[in-house]
């Protein structure tokens, strides 16, 4: 979701968030509009779309779908989906790196906890609250009936991750069309990757650098590769190679069965395009 924020707002087709996740339609005020402009660059480039990049939108779908169609008249959805297992794996790792889990926890003792939370709400982990609902965000199509419920489908598009990946200028092209907008800007433009996932070292370390990182989010947006500088200088000091988890064939059939149900329905509906899901159903089954 940051490249993909990022491709957007450098095309200057947008007045971006000055922070990339406001969040503010999960939030208590979300009904006062001066307070979400607040929340843009002062000094955009003349447009009024405004650009930002929260994916809890999607995990919490029952109460934002509600909001946004309440207070904004007109607004466009762009979800990023991935493969649900490959997805909760890398988002596993990367809340390790973030320290909001232990850095002793196996994969599947994270999974445990998430299934004992989802059974019972009250449920006390060390893992906090929002890590513990990663897995059931991965349920896309019970989320997006959610927003398809409240407006239809006409303000969404649905991108796979594989297709960002290996085609972002078609992905990028696809996007602006729906909303009406040129995409001539991407014909000569670098596509990169920001916020890769890194594991670390040290824990004191890493959450000095994170709180670095939290504190100067709009610099790094405006200049990327001065971050991707200072993060090669940083991985050479404080990095270390990205944990690598194995699925036990016991564990990989839970993790199918979670999500089966949830993939079969996503693949008879219009959201992705033909074979996607197909392609995640192969991999999750063990065929490649």
């Amino acid at each position: 979701t940051t490249s993909l924020y990022q491709y957007l707002s450098d095309s200057q087709l947008f007045t971006p968030s000055k922070k990339k996740e406001t969040d503010f339609f999960r939030e208590k005020n979300y009904d006062d509009l001066d307070l979400y402009k607040a929340c843009f660059a002062n000094k955009g480039q003349g447009s009024q779309v405004y650009l930002e990049a929260s994916p809890g939108y999607l995990a919490d779908s029952k109460v934002v779908a509600k909001r946004l169609d309440a207070v904004l008249s007109d607004y466009h959805l762009v979800f990023c989906l991935r493969n649900p297992i490959d997805r909760l794996l890398s988002s596993f790792v990367f809340h390790k790196s973030r320290l909001y889990i232990p850095s002793e926890m196996t994969f599947e003792h994270y999974f445990d906890e998430c299934m004992k939370y989802e059974a019972d709400s009250k449920y006390r982990s060390v893992v906090n609250e929002w890590c513990l609902r990663v897995p059931d965000s991965g349920k896309y199509y019970k989320h997006l009936l959610d927003y398809e419920e409240i407006n239809g489908h006409k303000s969404m598009t649905l991108v796979s991750f594989e297709c960002l990946v290996k085609e972002p200028k078609d992905v990028m092209v696809d996007i602006l069309a729906k909303l009406g907008l040129p995409s001539k800007f991407y014909d000569n433009y670098e596509f990169g990757q920001s916020n890769a996932t890194q594991s670390h070292k040290n824990d004191i370390i890493q959450k000095v650098a994170l709180w670095i990182n939290s504190a100067l989010e709009g610099i790094w947006l405006r200049n990327p590769r001065l971050k991707q500088f200072l993060l090669s200088i940083y991985k050479s000091i404080n990095g270390a190679p990205k944990e690598k988890i194995i699925l036990s064939d016991q564990l990989r059939a839970r993790l199918v069965e979670y999500y089966s149900d949830d993939l079969y329905k996503l693949r008879e509906s219009p959201y992705l395009k033909e074979g996607i899901v197909d392609g995640w159903l192969k991999k999750m089954l063990g065929g490649g």
